[in-house]
C-alpha cells in the first residue's frame, strides 16, 4: 500500500545579489504597512499530508489518519489526501473504510492510476508465492 508526498511546484529561487533591505521611513511619513503572508489552502493540505506520511512512515498509523482528516477538512476531495487517508485506514486493518476512501479518490480524479492500484489492494485475496512451481497460489 503506497501513500505519496504531496506534489509542489518548484518554487522560483530568488537571488540575494542586489537585495537590499527597505529603507526606515522618513520622519514624519507613515510606516509601511505590515502585511501578513496568508497561507494557501493548498500549502495547508500539502503540510498536513506531509505530516500524516511522517507519522504513517513510522508506524502511527492511526495518528496519520487523524491528520489526514483534518487535510480533508481544509479541501474535502483533494485526491491525494483520499489516497492517504485510504492508506492508513488499510494498515489499521479497516479494509470497508479504505476501500471507500479509494473509492472516493478515483472519483475525485479518475485518471489516477495509483488510487485504481489502492483501491484493488484491500479486496484481491493475498496469494504467495510458491518458488516450486513458479505460481501464485
Amino acid at each position: 500500500m503506497k501513500h505519496r508526498a504531496p506534489r509542489r511546484p518548484v518554487a522560483s529561487l530568488r537571488k540575494s545579489r542586489g537585495h537590499k533591505p527597505p529603507k526606515p521611513p522618513q520622519p514624519g511619513q507613515p510606516e509601511p504597512e505590515v502585511k501578513t503572508p496568508q497561507i494557501s489552502d493548498e500549502a495547508k493540505v500539502d503540510a498536513f499530508n506531509d505530516q500524516g506520511n511522517t507519522l504513517y512512515d513510522a508506524g502511527q498509523y492511526a495518528k496519520a489518519l487523524d491528520v489526514y482528516k483534518q487535510a480533508l477538512s481544509v479541501k474535502p476531495k483533494d485526491p491525494l489526501t483520499l489516497n492517504n487517508l485510504g492508506a492508513a485506514y488499510f494498515a489499521l486493518g479497516q479494509n470497508k473504510e479504505a476501500i471507500d476512501t479509494f473509492q472516493s479518490a478515483v472519483k475525485a480524479k479518475p485518471d489516477d492510476a495509483e488510487s485504481y492500484l489502492n483501491l484493488e489492494s484491500p479486496t484481491t485475496p493475498r496469494k504467495k508465492y510458491d518458488e516450486r512451481s513458479g505460481r501464485f497460489e
